[in-house]
């Protein structure tokens, strides 16, 4: 029961965390992971909670042979007691990405898992702005004409005869 009390005074107390980088290419700010993690050990240990953020990866056989890999970060607080809090699982396909993109790639993921599971955003929330501003503009699609549908038409086909010569009437198949 105390670990429950010291869980939800915690959520209670944390703020959100302050930016403290500049993503230069979108020109935003952003919390980097070291400020995410500080901000949440500054409010989780006055109420005998730590933060902890397990990985784990799942190879997925698929049916041509080849395979997917997903990577998992488990967000969990333990309380002094021993009682653990689940708080989210973040499920990624890492696929095809190479050593570098991938540790990259896991920064932003543990950063954003962190503040999922903490319920936190970063001070700056530009609702996707800054990166919606940078993305190429998609051409408008023309519709497609649709096409009208035509009566069927039929075309008798004569019997072969001798000569050429036209069928007769009860050749022709009735209408």
């Amino acid at each position: 029961m105390i670990a429950t009390v010291d869980y939800v005074a915690f959520m209670n107390e944390i703020d959100n965390v302050q930016a403290d980088k500049v993503n230069p290419h979108f020109k935003s700010r952003y919390a980097s992971l070291a400020e995410v993690l500080s901000t949440i050990k500054k409010v989780s240990v006055k109420h005998h909670l730590s933060y902890c953020l397990i990985t784990d990866t799942q190879i997925v056989q698929n049916g041509d042979g080849t395979h997917d890999i997903y990577l998992h970060l488990i967000s969990r607080f333990l309380h002094d007691t021993g009682e653990i809090f689940e708080a989210g699982r973040l499920i990624y396909k890492t696929s095809g990405l190479l050593p570098q993109p991938l540790g990259s790639t896991m920064t932003y993921l543990r950063r954003q898992a962190a503040q999922a599971a903490c319920s936190i955003s970063t001070d700056v929330d530009d609702d996707g702005q800054s990166v919606s501003q940078h993305m190429p503009a998609k051409p408008p699609v023309a519709p497609m004409p649709r096409p009208v549908p035509q009566a069927p038409v039929y075309k008798p086909q004569a019997k072969p005869t001798a000569n050429n010569v036209k069928p007769e009437a009860k050749d022709l198949p009735p209408f």
